[in-house]
């Protein structure tokens, strides 16, 4: 039941991405036309992305506001200066990468962590049951992304969570291209592993 579960998990989290993609490409196409890129704009097409990507990378629900807050501000301070020569949500994710480290590290200090009913992967009518082990495996795939450090967890969130393609992950990490396919096979490698010694799976995963 738990590795359907987490299936399930990775399952929803995907397709709310893959949704919040949609409408951010057809807001995003009108938004580029624009000789310059207007704050209002940027935000209202953003905010989703950059409120499930901070709590992915381990703010408490408790902080979210406040790290979202300050993700805002500084696109605010440096919107003027964004030159097209990455895509807008590759900078974006750039500044929510650096706040989120911050606020992170803070919790750290503070001993604070992250619950798994911080991420809300959204309901679905299913009995309290369900839901139960929902979190359970829920639980587990943000003790994985704790097991990795700040470059590979932030490859897994725009790989596995956002959906990004290999090419925008390479220019969102600066990173070489074949650098980025090795390294998507290989944090689906390592959850796979993560999920079957968590489980007791000895049969494999449906995610890997």
């Amino acid at each position: 039941m738990i590795i359907a579960a987490i299936y399930h998990v990775m399952t929803v989290i995907c397709a709310i991405a893959a949704l919040f993609q949609r409408h951010r490409s057809a807001a995003t196409t009108a938004t580029t036309a624009l000789a310059e890129y207007s704050f209002e704009a940027v935000y209202e097409e953003n905010f989703e992305f950059v409120w499930r990507t901070v709590g992915a990378f381990g703010v408490s629900l408790a902080q979210r506001d406040d790290a979202v807050q300050e993700v805002f501000i500084v696109i605010h301070r440096r919107l003027s200066a964004y030159t097209p020569e990455a895509s807008l949500r590759s900078w974006i994710f750039g500044i929510v990468r650096r706040v989120a480290r911050d606020f992170r590290r803070a919790q750290q200090r503070r001993g604070t962590k992250v619950a798994a009913t911080d991420v809300n992967v959204g309901a679905d009518g299913r009995d309290p049951y369900f839901h139960a082990t929902r979190n359970e495996a829920l639980s587990i795939v943000l003790a994985f992304a704790d097991t990795l450090d700040e470059e590979w967890r932030a490859l897994f969130i725009l790989s596995e969570l956002e959906q990004l393609s290999a090419p925008e992950i390479a220019a969102a990490m600066a990173l070489n291209l074949n650098t980025v396919y090795s390294r998507i096979r290989s944090v689906r490698s390592q959850l796979a592993k993560f999920m079957n010694e968590r489980t007791g799976d000895v049969q494999g995963v449906p995610y890997e």
